[in-house]
């Protein structure tokens, strides 16, 4: 009975000493706990956790390093322009043509009056047949005071054309050309430049008016 009685005593006091090392760690977690929840009252009390977020949003600083400017572009020569070399042609004279003709390019006509009209032509005559004619007399010769030349026609010049013209030439009293007529041509060409220049004939005045005709050959020189 005694044996049984120690050993309900060492089961007894083995519970005992357990039960006392697990409360020790209750108490002292409970301990730490409380410890913990004293600090951060402690820090929101004092101000510390406001320092910490006041460092922590702290404006910071920055630099900024400006970029280097960049380098100016160097005068760069403008290329050359390539010149090319253009071909040459040989120069070809042109064709001449050989026609000869007077160096005043006036043509050659026989200064004579030829033809002789009656004056009766251009004369009124009387009625009763028995007057004689009125008006001024054709002359066979004449010799002007100024003349001027006719000019050989181009056209006549280059196709190699020659011809002759008649042309009666009415001159005033006061010895200018009123009027001139062609009689005859060979080419019709030739009237204009024949009428141009005999209307600017130049005779002495005289007392009377004449008509005269005169025969000019147009030739080109062989």
């Amino acid at each position: 009975m005694e044996a049984q009685d120690d050993v309900a005593d060492s089961s007894t006091g083995l519970g005992d000493a357990m039960n006392y090392r697990a409360e020790k760690q209750n108490f002292t977690g409970i301990g730490l706990v409380v410890l913990i929840h004293i600090a951060v009252g402690y820090a929101l009390i004092t101000g510390l956790s406001r320092t910490f977020i006041d460092r922590a949003l702290q404006p910071t600083d920055v630099t900024f390093v400006p970029e280097p400017p960049r380098p100016l572009p160097r005068d760069v020569a403008p290329p050359e322009p390539r010149i090319v070399p253009v071909p040459t042609t040989a120069y070809v004279p042109p064709r001449e043509i050989d026609i000869q003709v007077p160096a005043d390019s006036a043509p050659i006509f026989d200064s004579r009056t030829t033809i002789p009209q009656p004056p009766a032509d251009f004369g009124a005559r009387d009625d009763s047949g028995t007057g004689s004619a009125i008006g001024p007399a054709v002359r066979k010769e004449f010799r002007p005071a100024h003349r001027v030349d006719p000019i050989y026609p181009r056209v006549a010049q280059r196709e190699g054309i020659g011809g002759r013209v008649i042309a009666r030439l009415h001159v005033t009293p006061e010895g200018t050309v009123s009027q001139v007529q062609i009689v005859s041509a060979s080419n019709r060409m030739f009237e204009r430049e024949v009428t141009r220049a005999l209307s600017q004939w130049k005779f002495r005045p005289e007392p009377v008016g004449f008509i005269g005709e005169y025969e000019i050959v147009f030739n080109l020189t062989p």
